[in-house]
Parts: structure tokens; C-alpha cells; sequence
């Protein structure tokens, strides 16, 4: 009995093992861990090289019998990169390929719209232009699908003409995308304010949400609740603890919004003008 139950067990181990094995048939297949995006390596094509980050992907691809030309693709996490009062203008879901047009791509890859034209590889569409990086430098083709505030990037280091760019159309044709990357309309008009500079409506949201963060409570606590000025030794107290409280919260927003941290001396400002709200009023009813 002992032996025909180990024989199952292993019988089981081994019908397991060769349906792990089978399951991904396709080992060919690359997937970006920060988009999502999958898509075919052709055949005779193997990875050169590969760098991920936290909001970005590069990875090499090149013939197994020569080196050049080469595939590269590039992905990258472009909404994560914008400032907190573009992310407010421009949500994720309509940074993508809906209706930014030829001159608002353009612009974003400073390269000149006559060069850019919108094509469509298998259910995607994708803008494709030429580059060179050097008067010296052999063109490269680009090819770039902006989608759910993502960016992803295929490039040919050879011409059309190349017998290896049709493995590099076969790659383009077999990208699967995401669900919430797959719509090719999109879904609204960021407008051209939205992709490029803040402008004075940007500045002026990051001022109104730093007043909200920093001072709006101190404000409702002095003349909603408490209702009375406080004596100079409580309301330093109380705005050196928020000005701590308040700072870490943005600090821990900033970070994840990708924005550059507020400045020590915007703390302390803010930690006086709490200072002086906590005090209001102090002087006339001769509080200390």
C-alpha cells in the first residue's frame, strides 16, 4: 500500500512538472514589468543587454549572426515624471495617443512635425519618425506608442531597406497590450497647455494646495473650534508639531507624485505664518 501510494505521488509530481513546463510555450516572449506591454523576440534575435529601473525599462535586441543593425526598446512611466499641478490637469487615463496630435508629439521629442507620421502595427497605432543622434550617425527608426500616461519605444538601427526590418515589423505586430493601454481613440483632449511647461495655472494650484495643507487646518482649529488667540508658548508648541506632521505627509506626497521635495526654508515660513494665525488676536485681548 506504502508503495503504490509513493508511486502516485510521484506519478503526480511528474504530470505537474510537465504541465509547469508547457504552460509558457512562448519563451521568445518579453514583457515590460512596468507597462505591461508583451511582445515576440523574432527569431534568430536574442537580448544583448538589459536595464529596469523603477519607472523606466531599455533592453537590446540583436541578430544572432551580426550585430547591427539592432532593436531597442525603450519603456518608460511618463506620467509618474510630471509635476503634481499637470498630473491634476491631466489624469493617467488621457495621457495617451486620443488626440495628441502630430505637433504635440513633436514637440514632446523635440523633432520637427513634418518628420512624424501616425502608423498602425497590428490593433495599435503608433507615431514614427527618423532620428540621428550626430551629423555622423546612421539614422535610426522610431516608433512610439503613448498610452495610460505610459511611453513605449521600439527603434531600428537600420534603414527600411534592411533585409532585418521586417523582423522588426513582426515585433511591432505581435505587442499585446493592457487592458486600460489598448484603447487607440483614448479618451479626451489634455490640450497642448497640458504636455509641455506648468504655466501660471500650474504655479498657482501649487500654491493653493500648499496653503490648503499647510495652513487651512491651523485656521479652522483658531477660529472655527477654538475660537480665542493662544499664549505664545502653545502656539509655537502646536505649530512646530504640525509644521513636522504637515511636512512629512507632503514629503511622503511629493515622493510618490515623483516631485522634488519642498524646501527647509518654505517649512519654516509656513511654520511662522501658523505661528502668527495661532496668535491672532493675542493683542487685544492682552493674551501671552
Amino acid at each position: 500500500m506504502k508503495r503504490a501510494l509513493t508511486l502516485l505521488v510521484i506519478l503526480l509530481l511528474c504530470v505537474c512538472c510537465a504541465a509547469a513546463f508547457a504552460a509558457d510555450p512562448e519563451t521568445n516572449v518579453f514583457t515590460d514589468d512596468v507597462s505591461g506591454v508583451r511582445f515576440t523576440i523574432p527569431e534568430g534575435w536574442s537580448r544583448a543587454s538589459f536595464t529596469q529601473e523603477k519607472a523606466s525599462v531599455f533592453v537590446m535586441f540583436s541578430a544572432d549572426d551580426e550585430p547591427e543593425p539592432a532593436i531597442v526598446y525603450a519603456g518608460a512611466d511618463l506620467w509618474s515624471r510630471l509635476t503634481l499641478s499637470q498630473k491634476l490637469r491631466l489624469p493617467r487615463k488621457n495621457f495617451g495617443m486620443s488626440k495628441l496630435t502630430v505637433e504635440q508629439f513633436a514637440e514632446m521629442e523635440d523633432v520637427s512635425a513634418e518628420s512624424v507620421e501616425r502608423v498602425l502595427y497590428g490593433n495599435y497605432d503608433y507615431f514614427r519618425y527618423t532620428m540621428r543622434y550626430g551629423e555622423d550617425a546612421d539614422p535610426a527608426l522610431c516608433v512610439i506608442r503613448v498610452a495610460n500616461g505610459y511611453s513605449c519605444a521600439f527603434y531600428f538601427t537600420g534603414a527600411k531597406t534592411d533585409a532585418r526590418y521586417g523582423d522588426f515589423e513582426k515585433m511591432l505586430r505581435s505587442a499585446v497590450y493592457p487592458a486600460d493601454m489598448a484603447d487607440a481613440r483614448g479618451v479626451a483632449d489634455a490640450g497642448r497647455t497640458s504636455w509641455v511647461g506648468r504655466g501660471w495655472g500650474g504655479l498657482l494650484v501649487d500654491l493653493l494646495l500648499t496653503i490648503a495643507l499647510y495652513s487651512l487646518p491651523p485656521v479652522v482649529y483658531r477660529f472655527a473650534i477654538r475660537k480665542r488667540p493662544m499664549n505664545r508658548k502653545s502656539a509655537l508648541l502646536l505649530a512646530v508639531i504640525y509644521a513636522l506632521a504637515a511636512s512629512t505627509a507632503l514629503l511622503a506626497l511629493t515622493q510618490s507624485l515623483g516631485r522634488a521635495a519642498v524646501p527647509g526654508a518654505a517649512i519654516f515660513f509656513w511654520s511662522y505664518v501658523n505661528y502668527m494665525i495661532l496668535r491672532a488676536g493675542s493683542a487685544s485681548d492682552g493674551t501671552v
